[in-house]
């Protein structure tokens, strides 16, 4: 490594990312030597905030491909390892010295996984990994015009204490925003798997069920593996029973169970399909109040009654119910219970 070649250079595309761009280079300059921003049309004070930070801006002309605007980037940066990040993403302190002694140091792969925490306005937070840091020299490329992937197949990789906290979604009115900007893209894409994933993705956010089913069918009907097989089934079986087409509902899930009969996801829709054919049997026997049935039940469809029988008691290591809410701890009347069983006979 010459003098002159930075350790790491943060490839950033942004466009109109003034309320992110100040905290995210900031937090990123503490493992970046060179920061790299490609702006994609921004006309507020984006790139007066990177210049500030000594930023190196270029003018990327958009052409709805995330894809390109990322390869754009990299083909400037100058850094021995390339750090791919977007505004809307803030690097946390803990995890940066432990890495810049790695790559001072050490012989690693090619591909270095990063953290990836995603925050949703429901306080909902969902992990993942991602090849976010990469060796200029593999001459890896991004592909996708949107939902865009390290093309990094077959290359080794390893794990790094380094994460980015991703807060894009936060703002009110961001996700659906995003969701409709990535719609429109994906529908302009060639057909492919990828292509008919972020369709469904998409469909599936802003609650357009149709469109979701159909791509859903197009992606599990095309040459894709047993993972986004599996997804689009979920994607498919969700919205389907969303828009009460239990037909395609079962299609969906008879193949799931196919790929993998367990998966927490199909389980999942199985038990909300059963949950619905409950509510739908409660309408059909005239049950619309507790105790107003057509004949003597042998169970009480109460909701308090019901959650009892359902919630999993903690026993304390005395033996004694632990739980001090009394509709947790409800018993059922055995004697009662028989007794209007035998009404039956």
């Amino acid at each position: 490594m010459s003098r002159a070649e930075p350790l790491v250079s943060a490839c950033i595309i942004a466009r109109n990312e003034e309320a992110f761009v100040d905290e995210c280079l900031q937090a990123v300059g503490a493992l970046a030597e060179e920061l790299v921003l490609g702006n994609t049309g921004s006309t507020d004070r984006t790139v007066e905030i990177a210049q500030a930070h000594g930023a190196r801006v270029i003018d990327v002309p958009w052409g709805e491909d995330f894809a390109a605007a990322r390869n754009a980037v990299l083909d400037k940066a100058t850094g021995r390892w390339l750090l791919a990040v977007d505004c809307d993403e803030l690097l946390l302190a803990d995890g940066v010295a432990d890495a810049l002694e790695h790559l001072r140091s050490d012989a690693l792969p090619p591909a270095l996984l990063v953290k990836i925490l995603n925050r949703y306005p429901s306080g909902r937070t969902i992990e993942m990994l991602a090849p976010r840091l990469f060796a200029r020299s593999a001459g890896f490329r991004y592909v996708h015009a949107i939902h865009e992937q390290l093309n990094a197949d077959g290359a080794g990789a390893a794990l790094t204490n380094l994460t980015l906290d991703h807060r894009g979604y936060l703002p009110e009115g961001a996700c659906e925003a995003k969701e409709r900007r990535n719609l429109a893209i994906a529908r302009k894409m060639d057909d492919s798997p990828h292509a008919n994933h972020c369709v469904a993705r998409s469909a599936m956010a802003l609650k357009d069920w149709s469109l979701a089913i159909d791509y859903s069918r197009k992606l599990v009907n095309s040459d894709c593996g047993p993972l986004l097989m599996l997804e689009g089934c979920a994607m498919g079986g969700g919205a389907a029973l969303a828009n009460s087409d239990r037909a395609s509902f079962e299609t969906f899930i008879a193949l799931a169970r196919t790929v993998c009969p367990d998966a927490p996801d199909i389980r999942l829709l199985e038990l909300l399909a059963a949950g619905q054919d409950y509510l739908h049997s409660l309408e059909r026997y005239g049950m619309k109040e507790p105790g107003e049935y057509i004949r003597a039940p042998i169970f009480r469809h109460e909701p308090a009654g019901v959650e009892a029988w359902l919630t999993r008691r903690a026993i304390g290591h005395d033996g004694t119910d632990t739980h001090s809410d009394s509709r947790l701890s409800a018993s059922v009347d055995a004697d009662k219970a028989q007794e209007e069983a035998r009404c039956l006979e």
